[in-house]
């Protein structure tokens, strides 16, 4: 009996780091196609959807057509689909966020740019009133000035329907109700 093996495809990391990986990661508990240097996350439309109907974190706002739609508005980026190597587009995205939740979200980009902060958060009666009265001071702020504008740029393939992550990128794409720059314009 001869055994037949069929290729399986190679992907690249758009951002030049080598061959994706499928499985779990630190960064993201569920099985991905990601880049364990750069931490990328790549979802085809069928991950997608498995993504929207996750129900962990509850505040999952992901929508599988509303990312396929936003395709169109994105303009050719530089960098290329692992899977059909065409230009993929950048989707820049706007959104609003407490001062309290940016921060978390800067955190799950950059863990090791807050060691420190985590540190001293950890000393005990220090560290909890430490963090108390930071939470206060962010919480006033976003009272009197209003919450942060932020913003971020997905990449994504409109002939194959992937889309590339950076590190981060997916829980600020989870967690917020994200709308185009246009969108916003048309609003005001």
């Amino acid at each position: 009996m001869v055994k037949i093996t069929i290729p399986s495809l190679i992907l690249n990391c758009p951002r030049g780091c080598g061959p994706l990986k499928y499985g779990r990661s630190l960064d993201i508990i569920r099985k991905t196609t990601h880049c364990k240097k750069c931490k990328g996350i790549m979802l085809s439309e069928d991950e997608l959807k498995k993504w929207e109907k996750k129900k962990i974190p509850i505040n999952n706002k992901i929508k599988k057509d509303k990312l396929i739609a936003l395709l169109k508005s994105g303009n050719d980026g530089p960098l290329n689909c692992p899977k059909c190597s065409i230009k993929m587009k950048e989707i820049h995205l706007e959104y609003k966020k407490s001062r309290t939740m940016s921060r978390h979200e800067d955190m799950a980009k950059n863990p090791k740019g807050i060691a420190g902060e985590i540190a001293i958060d950890w000393i005990p009666i220090i560290g909890a009133l430490f963090q108390f009265t930071r939470f206060i001071g962010e919480v006033g702020e976003d009272l009197t000035k209003g919450k942060l504008e932020k913003s971020v740029t997905i990449d994504g393939c409109a002939s194959c329907f992937i889309f590339w992550f950076d590190r981060g990128e997916i829980v600020q794409i989870m967690g917020n109700d994200v709308t185009t720059k246009s969108e916003v314009e048309k609003k005001d």
